[in-house]
């Protein structure tokens, strides 16, 4: 065996036993069954609310920091929406969160280093493009489709100068000239750089934007859609699974699976322990909280405050997007699409459709390919059991490939809007937003409850990097207020 190959499997090794070491200690805890919060030398006591990347983030460094910590987690597993899945022994899959975007000065790069853990980049040179019938288009198609996104582009940059607030749909309507209404083939006849290509302008905003934002475009925030920062650098995956990173945080960490919240009291009159936090297994209380629930679960209502939230952050989340973005992935017996692609794309009709495919061989070494389909075409696709899912991507595939390509072996399906501990994916920018909806739902209440996630985030929204600052974020306010 080659020196780097030994070395690589060596790697492999030492990370998956620590993964393992480590959430098998998280479990251990868990069944403890105690209610209350165990006060750590002279710390204040702080409950955080989710176990994912912002409530394990903001956990490790305020118990780092000499506070005494419990994480409160309703699922029976770390990571929240990274849900890394190893039901297939030889292939890892991330069904949530899979990529670093941008892993140039990204923090989450800086822990993967630490833990040495392998990365993929998806970025290959080679992108089939399939037209409708199934016919690969040529190479020079590409050049079309990125002048109609930096058409849009343009637009979109201009749009809050225009004082209204427009739906991305409606901008395209409106200034293109070209509805991205049901039928791709006609025309407005307004002229436009959508006349010459429908499919391909409907194409390039499915692409750039609906696959971002994971919500049809008439649902989207023109003003807002541009909204935030990126990272410099290629976006990246984990052949060994993205939950490698919080574990690795989450190690010596207090976390009490199987432990649904419903309601957060603040007791304005107790001096020591003023929030109460009402847990499957009783009532718990601590100094602060700091509640990272996903932007679904807080629509949702399901978790109650006395007092009852200010009209500004209860705005906030009514207004905020539900952004559905599930992976429909398929095993094969043997591989039948170029290995040399990562993406493989599709001309729908209608657009959005199974029309986005990663190709997952090179990562995990097995023939796996993942459709990934956004917005309400993904919700509806919830409703279906796996086996019509299953004949739907199949039709897209053999209008690729052939009629002759196998059928699959197995899959793996995700629903994320119907996922009690979660409702989306991650938020996205819809019509109502504002400059501060975002700050306001991150606002804290007085100095007793706090709130992170990616949807408090205003410069990495719906990032699983921007979860983990917004847990910095408040842990740092927390740590502020003793100075």
């Amino acid at each position: 065996m080659h020196p780097l190959l030994r070395r690589r499997q060596f790697l492999r090794w030492v990370v998956l036993t620590a993964v393992t070491t480590r959430l098998a200690s998280c479990q251990r805890r868990s069944t403890a069954g105690e209610t209350g919060v165990s006060h750590g030398g002279e710390g204040e006591t702080v409950l955080v609310i989710g176990a994912g990347m912002a409530g394990v983030a903001a956990a490790r460094q305020l118990q780092d920091g000499g506070y005494a910590v419990t994480v409160l987690e309703g699922r029976d597993r770390l990571g929240g929406r990274i849900w890394t899945s190893r039901h297939w022994a030889d292939a890892t899959l991330d069904l949530g969160a899979a990529w670093i975007h941008g892993e140039r000065g990204n923090p989450l790069t800086t822990i993967a280093d630490a833990i040495h853990a392998p990365r993929y980049a998806t970025d290959s040179g080679d992108w089939p493009l399939h037209d409708s019938d199934g016919r690969r288009l040529p190479e020079a198609t590409w050049a079309e489709i990125d002048r109609l996104e930096a058409e849009i582009l343009a637009l979109l940059d201009g749009e809050p100068a225009l004082g209204t607030d427009l739906s991305v749909q409606a901008v395209i309507d409106r200034y293109l000239g070209e509805s991205l209404g049901e039928s791709l083939g006609e025309s407005s006849g307004q002229g436009g750089i959508g006349q010459r290509s429908p499919s391909l302008l409907a194409f390039a905003a499915h692409g750039l934007i609906e696959q971002e934002w994971a919500m049809d475009l008439d649902q989207l925030s023109a003003r807002f859609l541009l909204e935030g920062k990126e990272f410099p650098g290629k976006d990246v995956i984990f052949p060994q699974g993205y939950d490698a990173l919080v574990t690795y945080l989450a190690q010596d960490l207090d976390i009490r699976f199987n432990e649904m919240v419903t309601a957060i009291h603040i007791d304005a009159d107790r001096d020591t322990d003023p929030v109460a936090v009402q847990g499957s297994s009783g009532v718990w209380r601590a100094d602060r909280v700091i509640v990272t629930l996903p932007i679904g679960v807080l629509k949702q209502g399901t978790v109650t405050f006395d007092p009852p939230l200010p009209p500004e952050k209860v705005s906030a989340i009514q207004t905020l997007g539900l952004g559905v973005l599930n992976k429909v992935i398929l095993r094969f017996p043997t591989r039948f699409w170029p290995d040399t692609a990562d993406w493989i794309s599709y001309l729908s009709d209608p657009m959005g459709e199974f029309t986005t495919w990663l190709n997952l061989s090179p990562a995990t070494g097995q023939p796996i390919l993942a459709a990934l389909n956004a917005g309400q075409f993904a919700q509806t696709l919830e409703q279906q059991e796996d086996r019509a899912i299953i004949d739907r991507a199949m039709q897209v595939l053999r209008r690729l490939y052939g009629r002759r390509i196998p059928d699959p072996l197995e899959a793996q399906i995700t629903r994320w809007a119907g996922d009690p501990f979660a409702r989306c994916a991650y938020s996205s920018p819809t019509l109502g937003m504002t400059a501060r909806t975002r700050l306001d739902l991150a606002a804290p209440l007085g100095d007793r409850v706090f709130f992170a996630g990616e949807a408090t985030d205003r410069d990495y929204p719906a990032t699983v990097h921007g979860a983990y600052l917004s847990g910095q974020r408040e842990a740092q306010r927390i740590q502020q207020l003793r100075s």
